[in-house]
């Protein structure tokens, strides 16, 4: 109860989880827990829509992100009983709807989690002559090198 109680300091309270008909919100397999997609729902009607740039604000679209955080907590509660038993998250994907002229994602995450890296081989990489270098993250290369094949790039010119 631990986390449930560092967030209700914070001022955030847990919905009841979502109950879809259509999809299973979650499955554990072992000790992993996988949740389904979210998005910013409450008594099964969605709370926002439209697109980041248009019909949304940036400001609206933080909450809006706040909300959908609080679901899949609410999910991982239900599946678990305690959020307390979440030792990590492996991985986590956020997908917004954005109008064509608005060009800010790589700003609109103003509150990146921050982890620290104890795993050795897997340092953060960077290329001298880069302009992404600074923006490279533990584990991926950016720069000069498909990160898939690991071949040179080809420079494609306008």
């Amino acid at each position: 109860m631990e986390v449930e109680r560092k967030l209700r300091e914070l001022g955030y309270e847990l919905p009841e989880p979502a109950k879809p008909a259509a999809y299973i919100p979650y499955i554990q397999v072992g000790d992993l827990l996988f949740l389904s997609g979210h998005g910013p729902v409450k008594d099964g009607k969605p709370t926002a829509t439209g697109k980041v740039g248009r019909e949304i604000t940036e400001e609206q679209a933080y909450k809006i992100a706040e909300e959908v955080a609080l679901n899949c907590l609410a999910t991982a509660k239900a599946a678990l009983g305690d959020l307390d038993k979440i030792e990590r998250i492996v991985k986590l994907t956020g997908y917004v709807a954005s109008d064509e002229t608005f060009n800010r994602q790589p700003w609109g995450n103003k509150r990146r989690i921050r982890t620290t890296n104890k795993n050795p081989r897997r340092e953060r990489k960077t290329h001298k002559n880069s302009s992404r270098s600074k923006q490279a993250t533990a584990g991926h290369t950016s720069g000069d090198r498909d990160d898939n094949t690991g071949k040179k790039r080809r420079e494609l010119s306008a």
